[in-house]
């Protein structure tokens, strides 16, 4: 992935690499390694996202794990549709 000052990365983008998790619990790590960002701008996306009610954090073995909630769903599936339409 293309890294660097004028790489973005939106809300949205971090919401389907967790869903792409395919129904599970995903590293703050793995999402990062997804993202055209750096890992601390990948950690204030999903602490932003965590205070919006999109995604709960857990802990495990000092890490963090992310999943979305179903707040996070139906925001991530009214994105896409817009998308799409």
């Amino acid at each position: 992935m293309t890294r660097g000052r004028n790489a973005s990365a939106s809300e949205t983008r971090v919401l389907l690499e967790i869903l792409l998790g395919r129904d599970r619990a995903v590293f703050g790590v793995e999402i990062a390694e997804q993202l055209p960002v750096g890992k601390e701008r990948s950690r204030q996306l999903l602490s932003e996202l965590e205070s919006k009610g999109y995604v709960e954090k857990s802990k495990i073995s000092g890490r963090n794990l992310y999943r979305l909630t179903d707040s996070g769903y139906d925001h991530l599936a009214e994105e896409l549709r817009e998308v799409v339409d």
